[in-house]
């Protein structure tokens, strides 16, 4: 144990405390409205998040911290099949969280989760094992690629279905970075870069939704008149009007009259006007900070492996944070992904400590 600690990384733990603290701060000052008046109660929601996004997140990456790399080598075949199954149950009205039309929750009594959000950290570490197998298995460096993005295609039509395309963009932004830390050509790129654009066109055009938020986004020169922009107005409304110093914890005024979704997809809006320009600088650069030690961890070992695996998760903290900020500040389209460390969502906060944990064990070169 005491070799174990030794190699923990100091510089990740101090910046996830950092973050855990400022996060946890923030959100019991935004989520005392809501909870008042959904619940009349102030701290309902915060006490939510401090005993799952907080107390079990930390104990998660903590846990994962002292887990063997040749335990998860042996198990990940095991934990990825479990989340697809999960998945898949998702689709049965069983198991649907009330309320909800979508398949992206699994709901069994008082337990609710989702799959997808685990699915993020699973499947990176199981192709961060499998991907390098193939290699040494298969002759010809094709025949690897052909297979990986056949088991990619099956695992994303799942995700596709429920739909989460956000969800999808993550994953493959994890999946192609570990491929990408192994130096492959970009013939053997161009199959993975085939099959997003195939998911991308039919999910947009599929849905219609999307297409509308799309069109209402980036063609529509009355926006300001489009139901489906709302969000993203008050979003950027609210960023606006923090300035260059923001008006103060508590100091937001438009979580008076609400932001949709505003505890999860729209919080760093509610941050934004509290900490303005500068206050936001402050968190991008935290951010910035964590996503450099994971990749700082990954360049300092030897094994392809691990290479992998810890690049695939510096690219997942990196797309998911960059699609919740630019969807508030309104360079994307409005998007469900939620914020690390500051939006409510125990089941993204969990795995991202779980792959924070395994990160911070990575033995160094």
């Amino acid at each position: 144990m005491e070799q174990t600690i030794k190699n923990w990384d100091r510089g990740l733990i101090t910046i996830i405390l950092i973050l855990t603290l400022a996060g946890s701060l923030f959100f019991y000052d935004a989520s005392i409205i809501p909870s008042i008046q959904i619940y009349n109660n102030p701290h309902h929601y915060f006490y939510d998040f401090l005993l799952k996004n907080v107390l079990t997140g930390l104990l998660i990456f903590f846990l994962f911290s002292f887990v063997s790399w040749r335990w998860l080598k042996k198990n990940s075949n095991y934990f990825l099949a479990l989340i697809i199954i999960m998945m898949l149950l998702s689709f049965l009205s069983i198991f649907h969280l009330p309320g909800q039309a979508s398949a992206r929750w699994f709901h069994l009594g008082v337990f609710n989760l989702q799959p997808s959000e685990f699915l993020k950290f699973f499947l990176i570490l199981f192709f961060s094992f499998f991907y390098i197998s193939l290699g040494r298995q298969l002759k010809k460096r094709s025949e690897r690629v052909w297979v990986a993005v056949a088991i990619l295609a099956v695992i994303s039509l799942i995700v596709f279905l429920q739909p989460a395309l956000s969800n999808l963009l993550i994953l493959w932004a994890g999946v192609i970075a570990g491929i990408i830390s192994l130096r492959p050509s970009w013939r053997d790129l161009m199959p993975f870069f085939v099959l997003i654009l195939i998911f991308v066109v039919v999910g947009i055009s599929f849905w219609g939704y999307r297409l509308a938020r799309l069109k209402a986004k980036f063609f529509s020169h009355n926006s300001t008149s489009s139901a489906i922009n709302f969000q993203q107005r008050q979003t950027e409304l609210a960023i606006g009007s923090g300035g260059l110093f923001g008006k103060g914890l508590a100091g937001s005024q438009i979580k008076l009259i609400g932001i949709p979704l505003m505890l999860t997809d729209s919080i760093f809006a509610v941050y934004a006007e509290e900490f303005g320009f500068v206050g936001s600088i402050l968190m991008i650069g935290a951010f910035l900070y964590l996503i450099g030690r994971i990749f700082y961890r990954g360049l300092n070992v030897t094994s392809d492996e691990k290479k992998f695996f810890a690049f695939g998760i510096g690219a997942w903290l990196s797309i998911q944070i960059f699609i919740h900020i630019a969807s508030n500040s309104g360079l994307l389209a409005a998007t469900g992904v939620p914020l690390p460390f500051f939006s409510d969502g125990a089941s993204s906060q969990i795995a991202i400590m779980m792959a924070l944990g395994v990160i911070n064990n990575l033995e160094k070169s």
